[in-house]
């Protein structure tokens, strides 16, 4: 059945990446299930098989399921946030919200954090290919907005999360890595969100800690 499946693409996923991790020296990052079409049941059978993260694409669906995901599980926001929908996700049970792309929506964020007396993690969405089509902020405002929401009382960012463009990863994953380093030490960094399914092992080379996986736990998605 389903869980049969699930449970062996993560064992194989979970085989490759300690394999990797041995060959290039780095430390072991976490599997983030990017859960988006997919139901929750589903993310709790890939819960039981061992993923103890998912991230979710779209608001709708994380409220849909916000009251089922099992206790124990990590739940992160890796998708576009509007400011409209930024009182639904700033709470305890999310993790980290990974799609801060601008000054403005962190500082709504830490506003709503702010009344809810507590600290909202976050990582900062850089654009580091400058895709017209794409959201995050640019490389050469990395520093200056890092700088801004340093003064957030209520916000932390706690890394970057990277999109490279799809068959682009040997060439932009270095670049992000590099880029992170540039800054990690002054704005207290510690993770890079990067790698999809299709590039999570060039990913794991340069430096991620998170690797975001959707087909390559849930399979093909059905629309």
């Amino acid at each position: 059945g389903k869980m049969e499946v699930i449970r062996k693409r993560l064992e194989k996923i979970n085989y490759e990446i300690d394999d990797l991790c041995a060959k290039y020296g780095v430390k072991r990052p976490e599997i983030l299930g990017a859960s988006k079409y997919v139901n929750i049941d589903v993310v709790k059978t890939a819960f039981d098989c061992g993923l103890a993260t998912v991230g979710e694409n779209y608001i709708q669906h994380y409220l849909e399921k916000k009251d089922f995901y099992p206790e124990r599980m990590n739940v992160d926001i890796i998708g576009h946030l509007q400011s409209n929908k930024i009182n639904y996700v700033v709470n305890q049970h999310v993790r980290y919200i990974q799609s801060v792309d601008s000054i403005k929506l962190a500082e709504l964020i830490n506003k709503r954090a702010n009344q809810l007396g507590f600290i909202q993690n976050i990582l900062l969405e850089v654009n580091i290919a400058e895709e017209i089509s794409k959201s995050g902020i640019s490389a050469n405002d990395l520093e200056p907005t890092l700088e801004q929401i340093a003064l957030l009382e209520n916000v932390k960012t706690k890394g970057l999360m990277f999109m490279e463009p799809f068959g682009k990863s040997e060439y932009y994953l270095p670049k992000s890595q590099e880029l992170f380093e540039k800054v990690k030490e002054k704005y207290g960094l510690q993770i890079i969100s990067a790698g999809l399914s299709d590039s999570w092992q060039v990913a794991l080379k340069h430096g991620s800690n998170i690797l975001r996986l959707g087909t390559a736990i849930f399979g093909e998605r059905v629309f």
